[in-house]
């Protein structure tokens, strides 16, 4: 079945366009598109098998009637139906449009990535700034995560300009289809008043982004109702909880020169019902792991190097996407849907240790991990005659690991804390690592004078790294 996608024309509330014949909004109905104003009425139709021309034509008459055209003056112009003056319905599609409803029965999965792009490096200085508070909005107010990429043409949704029918289209976006994602299109008039790009403010382009966005993801307008706006074979579905007619919503018709002033009370109940958070699952195949839950934000979830599965005899080797373990999950790859991750394992070998110890300022050495390996990082600060009350007051007593794949250092300071009588304090971490080569170092502070030899206070701080 191929995708039907909806593209919406918005008229400039400027404009004296009052009443609904006066707009110039055309409807086409293909086999998989459908054309229309959002600013009109819409509506959607069902198709009877006729025994002559006459009965179809009154069928498809009280058809129109019924979903709420005005059928006084219906002319036959070729294959369509021409409705209220200036709509045009195909004839023979009658029989696919459905009734009258509130929001678009495809509306987008929640809980998901959209990602959000231009198609064109010249959109990105007057128009950036809005998008990504555009998508900033979404993610603070709905299960999804919105991120802008800049320029894209390979974004889920693209916006871009292009000269559009009708000085008084502002904008226009597309409906999302049946696979859960949203429309691809948002299409904003380059010839707006000539200038759109310094006709609007910031705070109208966020509005004018905000509606257009809402369209792609399946959003209908809220007063769509009172202005007659017919399905169009997308679904007009009430949203519960919410009123009949919304003109303080961001998703009213008419998108230009309104500022954005937040999100409203009704706004915030239509996007928690269609795009509620959910929460995603990582499971470990074959492991006494517990699924570990996450929701979808802007940034996306990271695994921690720190879940690992153990094993008496075997050494973990890495997860995997896949069962056929071809595949090395990227802890750089931010999750934003449920994940399965597949252990890989090798027998265990020689526990292999490097130790790098600092008797005074900074000593380091390098480490080669040849595998992916379970890595058990322990640092160590021997007081000597030091107090541990003058060793806190110094943060450059520490330990560090640097590698391209990872590097974090210790920060020894901070773990002192009720320390009295004890001779060290020890911090352990264990992690996975990918295989490479990593610079390992230990460092106690100079502030409390020498420590090494006859006369110094004889505190060090010791690093050991051990792995299979």
């Amino acid at each position: 079945m191929g995708m039907c996608n909806v593209i919406c024309a918005y008229p400039n509330p400027i404009q004296n366009v009052k009443k609904r014949k006066m707009r110039k909004v055309f409807i086409y109905m293909f086999a998989s598109l459908f054309l229309f104003s959002c600013s009109e009425s819409d509506e959607s139709i069902v198709e009877v098998n006729m025994d002559s021309e006459e009965a179809q034509y009154e069928r498809d008459i009280n058809k129109l009637l019924s979903l709420g055209f005005d059928t006084t003056d219906v002319q036959i112009q070729e294959d369509y139906y021409v409705v209220e003056n200036d709509i045009l319905i195909r004839r023979e599609l009658l029989n696919s449009i459905s009734t009258r409803q509130y929001h678009t029965t495809n509306t987008v999965v929640t809980g998901q990535l959209i990602t959000v792009g231009v198609n064109s490096t010249s959109l990105m200085p007057s128009w950036a700034n809005a998008i990504a508070q555009v998508c900033l909005i979404y993610n603070q107010n709905t299960g999804l995560a919105l991120k802008y990429l800049g320029y894209s043409n390979n974004a889920d949704i693209v916006i871009s300009k292009q000269s559009l029918a009708g000085n008084n289209v502002c904008a226009q976006g597309e409906f999302p289809g049946t696979d859960g994602k949203p429309g691809k299109h948002v299409y904003i008039n380059s010839t707006f008043y000539q200038d759109i790009d310094n006709y609007l403010n910031n705070s109208q382009k966020i509005f004018l982004l905000m509606h257009e966005i809402g369209h792609n993801l399946g959003l209908r307008h809220s007063n769509c109702f009172n202005n007659g706006e017919v399905d169009g074979g997308y679904g007009r579905i009430h949203i519960p909880n919410t009123p009949n007619s919304d003109n303080l919503s961001y998703m009213k018709s008419s998108t230009c020169n309104h500022e954005w002033t937040g999100i409203t009370q009704y706004d915030a109940i239509a996007l928690n019902y269609l795009f509620p958070e959910i929460e995603h699952h990582v499971h470990f195949y074959n492991t006494s792991l517990s699924d570990v839950s996450f929701y979808v934000s802007t940034a996306g979830f990271s695994l921690s190097r720190t879940i690992f599965p153990t094993s008496n005899n075997y050494a973990f080797r890495g997860w995997c996407n896949d069962m056929q373990l071809s595949s090395l999950y990227d802890y750089n790859v931010k999750l934003f849907s449920d994940k399965t991750l597949y252990p890989r394992w090798s027998p265990k070998g020689t526990l292999q240790t490097s130790i790098v110890d600092s008797p005074e300022g900074v000593t380091s050495q390098t480490l080669n991990i040849p595998a992916i390996s379970v890595v058990t990082l322990k640092s160590q600060v021997y007081r000597g005659n030091n107090t541990w009350y003058n060793l806190q007051q110094y943060d450059d007593t520490y330990t560090k690991i640097e590698g391209t794949d990872y590097s974090e250092t210790f920060i020894m300071n901070s773990y002192m804390n009720n320390l009295t009588n004890e001779i060290s304090c020890t911090y352990t971490k264990t992690l996975v690592l990918l295989p490479g080569t990593y610079t390992i170092s230990s460092a106690i502070t100079t502030h409390l004078g020498i420590q090494n030899g006859a006369s110094g206070n004889h505190g060090h701080t010791r690093f050991e790294v051990s792995f299979y």
